[in-house]
């Protein structure tokens, strides 16, 4: 598996399978946070995501029905480039039916409603909002 950085899951997702398509966060100026301090933002190169698909497919039965897609933000991608990860996620585990991420309010603010809706059409289910999200400061 290719991690570049420190990996984090949400607590609810503890038994979920990680799948790296960003590393570090987009943000990165919260004054509380340092989780990704030191770790410049960026994606996966699709080698490395397909690569760890087939490596997960084999290690999990291919019943597969829920991923985490990591780290940082990953809704900080465009929406052409999460449905590509989607349809690749698709092709090892034709079962997924739900994609969980953290993001902020600032990424999902950027995105059109038609493109939440895809996104939600693709698997993007559970969407974990991080807690700076209501701070302008931060």
């Amino acid at each position: 598996m290719h991690y570049t950085g420190p990996v984090y899951r949400h607590p609810l997702e503890a038994n979920t399978p990680i799948l790296e398509i960003t590393y570090g966060c987009s943000w990165n100026k919260c004054a509380f946070c340092n989780m990704y301090k030191g770790v410049k933002f960026g994606a996966s190169p699709m080698e490395h995501i397909e690569e760890d698909l087939q490596e997960l497919a084999g290690v999990y039965p291919h019943n597969l029905q829920k991923i985490t897609v990591a780290n940082g933000d990953p809704f900080a991608l465009s929406t052409k480039k999460l449905l590509e990860i989607s349809d690749m996620i698709r092709e090892y585990f034709p079962e997924i039916s739900v994609i969980s991420c953290q993001t902020s309010i600032r990424n999902i603010m950027h995105k059109k409603q038609d493109e939440l809706n895809q996104l939600y059409e693709a698997m993007y289910d559970d969407i974990y909002i991080g807690v700076e999200s209501g701070c302008e400061t931060c």
